[in-house]
C-alpha cells in the first residue's frame, strides 16, 4: 500500500468516526522495529505525525496494514480531544473495541527466527535478523543451554507465508 492510499483510508475514517479532518502525515518509517505504529505528538505543539513501520508495509496483509492505520488514528483522534490516549488505558482500549481495532502487541509480522533449546528441545521464535549474527552467545530462557537457529518465517499478521 502506498502513502497515499493509507492517508486517504486514515481520512475516511476520522471522517466517518470522529467527524474530523486528519491534519497531520502519514509516513514510513523503516527504522522502527517492535512496534508497528506509532503516534507522534510534541505535547506543546500539538499533533505530528502518524508513523507506520516499513516491514508492516512490506510483510504484512492489507488488514493488518489498516488495522496498524486504525489503531493509529484512534490515538491521534483522542488527543486531539483532550481524551486519554495511551496504549492499555481503559478509555482507549474501548475506543478500540468500539471500532473492532487490535490493541497493541497482538499481532505477528515480519521475519522471525526459529529456534530450538539445545537441551530440552523447546521452540521458540524472536524477531530481528540480530539473533542470527550473535545466537552463539545467547541462551534460551528454559534451561539457560545454547541455541540452535532453526529457520526463518515471515509473518503476513494471519499466518506465515
Amino acid at each position: 500500500m502506498t502513502i497515499e492510499e493509507l492517508t486517504e483510508i486514515a481520512s475516511t475514517f476520522l471522517r466517518d468516526n470522529y467527524a474530523m479532518d486528519l491534519d497531520i502525515p502519514i509516513v514510513r518509517n523503516n527504522r522502527l522495529r517492535t512496534v508497528m505504529g506509532r503516534f507522534i505528538s510534541a505535547y506543546r505543539g500539538g499533533a505530528t505525525r502518524i508513523e507506520i513501520a516499513g516491514f508492516v508495509i512490506e510483510h504484512g496483509d492489507r488488514g493488518i496494514i489498516i488495522d496498524t492505520l486504525y489503531h493509529e488514528c484512534i490515538h491521534y483522534a483522542l488527543f486531539e480531544r483532550g481524551e486519554p490516549n495511551d496504549d492499555g488505558h481503559p478509555h482507549f482500549e474501548s475506543e478500540l473495541r468500539e471500532h473492532s481495532v487490535g490493541s497493541s502487541g497482538i499481532n505477528r509480522v515480519g521475519p522471525y527466527i526459529e529456534y530450538t533449546c539445545s537441551d530440552c528441545g523447546k521452540e521458540a521464535q524472536a524477531r530481528g535478523r540480530r539473533l542470527l549474527r550473535d545466537y552463539r552467545d545467547r541462551v534460551t530462557f528454559c534451561c539457560g543451554a545454547s541455541i540452535e537457529i532453526v529457520g526463518e518465517r515471515i509473518y503476513n499478521g494471519t499466518e506465515a507465508v
